[in-house]
Formats: C-alpha cells, sequence, structure tokens
C-alpha cells in the first residue's frame, strides 16, 4: 500500500451521517507517472482537479458509483482542462461506461455501457503525438500562466488601466 485517500468533499447525507472528510490530497508514483486520487461528488469541484495538475500528476484515478453522459462529460472536461489522463471507473450499470481519458479530453477505452462487467485497459504514452500539444505546449504554458509572470512582464501604464471607473458608462 502507498497511501490511502480519503474523500474530500462529501455529500450532505455522507458528512452528517457516515464519513469524516479527508484533507490532502494523495500522489503516488508508479513506473515514472505521477497518481493522484478523487472519489464521486469530487467531479463537482474543479479545483482538486487544478491542484493536482499543479502537483505534476500524469493521471487521476476517479472512481464514482455512477457514470452517466453528464459525469463522462465533466470528466473528459477535467482531462482536457487540466492536461492529463484520468481513468474513470464505475460500479458496472446498463448506461454507464468508464474509462481511460487522455490529456485531450478523449476516450482511449472505454468499458461496456450495457451495464455488464468489463475492464478497459489503456496506455499512459508521453510520446504519443495525440498528446504534444497537451503535454508539452499547453501544460508548461499554463504552469506559466498561473503562476502570473508572463502578464506581469507586459503590465502597460496606461490612464484606462489605472483609472477604469471613470470610464464606465453612466
Amino acid at each position: 500500500m502507498v497511501g490511502r485517500y480519503d474523500k474530500r468533499f462529501c455529500s450532505n447525507t455522507e458528512i452528517n451521517d457516515w464519513y469524516s472528510p479527508g484533507f490532502e490530497p494523495l500522489v503516488f508514483e508508479v513506473d515514472g507517472f505521477k497518481f493522484g486520487a478523487m472519489i464521486c461528488i469530487e467531479l463537482a469541484f474543479p479545483h482538486l482537479f487544478a491542484r493536482y495538475e499543479a502537483l505534476g500528476v500524469d493521471c487521476v484515478l476517479f472512481s464514482t458509483s455512477g457514470c452517466d453522459e453528464l459525469t463522462r462529460v465533466l470528466t473528459r472536461a477535467h482531462a482536457v482542462t487540466n492536461c492529463y489522463w484520468i481513468s474513470l471507473s464505475a460500479t458496472a450499470r446498463p448506461g454507464g461506461a468508464g474509462g481511460l481519458i487522455g490529456p485531450d479530453g478523449k476516450f482511449i477505452t472505454q468499458s461496456p455501457s450495457d451495464g455488464s462487467a468489463g475492464l478497459a485497459v489503456g496506455v499512459l504514452d508521453r510520446l504519443d503525438a495525440r498528446y504534444d500539444i497537451a503535454l508539452n505546449k499547453a501544460r508548461p504554458w499554463r504552469a506559466a500562466a498561473n503562476q502570473g509572470e508572463i502578464y506581469e512582464a507586459r503590465r502597460v501604464d496606461d490612464p484606462r488601466s489605472r483609472d477604469r471607473v471613470s470610464f464606465l458608462m453612466p
């Protein structure tokens, strides 16, 4: 065992009746890849995904009890926004399919959507040309943008930038 992840954001029922929340992300490494973990309702908290990007995670292992279309759309959006892979695992239910999503937001592989038990197997490949922009251009640029230095260096000294109130329409 390399660590334990405690769900940081719980539903109202979970927090009041069942669980104690966790407070820290979990990051562990396997074969040169950094992984993070998230569970269920945490899908609705984008800052948790952004934190894993800031921690240099290559893939988030995301587990949920249901995997409907909205879950798949949001998970794909987090993958492409943060330029990393997301493994989406769910219980076997009709209509929902988990799988491995690439840093481009597209499914690499999916489990069956008919509710039957299935396994989706995919490969994390940093050299795959499909991910060149996400991994080698977008992710480094996002890190620099989040630090703010690329913007501060281009700050202008202009009256419209200093006094924006007087330019507002009545």
